[in-house]
């Protein structure tokens, strides 16, 4: 399996974005000269897991979440404890 964190040279910075209909991932790496978005994907959430930003079912939302690091081969990143 590929794996993205084996090809990319630190440092790596990444952002995770939740709304009511999706969950998005953004890497950047690079130096602050030479930044670059080296990974952005996104996974849509079914209807009521997050209903006007409030968390409604957060196992739901935790297994989006996994979802988008296992699709991307991002085993070695670590997940958040508490959602």
């Amino acid at each position: 399996m590929w794996n993205l964190f084996a090809k990319l040279r630190k440092p790596i910075y990444a952002g995770l974005d939740a709304s009511d209909q999706s969950v998005e991932l953004v890497v950047i790496t690079g130096s602050s000269a030479r930044e670059r978005v080296a990974l952005r994907v996104k996974e849509i959430l079914r209807p009521g897991v997050i209903e006007q930003g409030k968390i409604r079912d957060r196992g739901l939302l935790a297994r989006a979440i996994k979802a988008l690091y296992a699709t991307h081969a991002m085993r070695h990143a670590s997940l958040p404890t508490t959602i």
